[in-house]
């Protein structure tokens, strides 16, 4: 998820959240190391992809594992720290966690220049539309580990099987004697009882 581009199913949750909760801005953010990925955006330029996660309000969703929403963001004692309030021009905001099992990944937020208070219906669409966005996240790396594993088993069937090739070979006379107006060959075939058997055909 880190660093890949936008994609439709998100962009429409970012839109669906600005839109229900009436803010002009939304993000699902997913946290680096070092950066806040903004996977989708609404209402910001394309360009702006991340941002560092000191100045990034999704941290502290993070760091308390817990929603926030914050009528006035000067003012809150978790956010009226952050030193980009007044550069970005945030006043109000709200975010929940994003979550891989258990693991909490990042936020879907809704951002407001305007101070604002944050209603239980807002709260309860916020969630609700988190809820997808974990949903499809889980359900992409549930198909990764199915990839992974297919991809597993064809390896191990592809080593068994030069294997099986390198042992069939060595079972094998190495030479065959040459006999006049005689053509001689060499086959393996496996015994029924799954034992293995060696046997030379001869034509005339």
């Amino acid at each position: 998820m880190l660093g890949s581009p936008s994609e439709p199913i998100f962009d429409e949750l970012t839109k669906a959240a600005a839109n229900l909760l009436r803010a002009p801005y939304a993000l699902i953010s997913i946290m680096g190391e070092t950066e806040s990925y903004w996977k989708s955006s609404y209402g910001l330029p394309d360009s702006m992809r991340s941002e560092p996660i000191a100045e990034s309000f999704c941290q502290y969703v993070v760091a308390s594992g817990r929603d926030l929403l914050t009528d006035d963001v000067r003012t809150n004692e978790v956010t009226r720290s952050n030193p980009t309030i007044e550069s970005k021009g945030v006043r109000a905001w709200a975010g929940t966690p994003i979550e891989l099992q258990g693991e909490l990944l990042g936020t879907l937020c809704v951002i407001d220049s305007s101070v604002r208070a944050w209603s239980t219906e807002d709260h309860d669409i916020l969630r609700s539309l988190a809820a997808i966005a974990s949903h499809e996240i889980s359900r992409r790396a549930q198909m990764a580990a199915v990839h992974d594993a297919v991809a597993s088993v064809q390896g191990e069937s592809d080593r068994m099987r030069s294997l099986l090739d390198t042992l069939r070979a060595s079972l094998l006379p190495p030479r065959l004697p040459h006999i006049t107006r005689a053509d001689i060959a060499t086959w393996f075939e496996a015994a029924s009882d799954g034992g293995l058997s060696d046997e030379v055909c001869n034509w005339a």
